[in-house]
């Protein structure tokens, strides 16, 4: 990757959105969001996407929550 590439990726400022109810993950979204719901041992549906981000030098990033926002 050029630096050039690099200076604006590390500008960048990412959104993730996080809100659904995960409906169709019934009953597992009974009590928490869809992106708490543990996958695969200790990740978290939401570790993917922050994981892709940081492996891509993107580190301004925010989650943007709605539904049990508090799991």
């Amino acid at each position: 990757m050029k630096q050039a590439e690099r200076s604006s990726l590390a500008r960048t400022q990412v959104l993730i959105l996080a809100g659904g109810q995960g409906k169709r993950l019934l009953p597992l979204t009974r009590f928490q969001s869809k992106p708490a719901i543990r996958f695969y041992g200790d990740f978290r549906i939401i570790d993917f996407p922050i994981s892709n981000c940081l492996a891509l030098g993107l580190t301004d990033v925010a989650i943007l929550t709605q539904y049990r926002h508090n799991s």
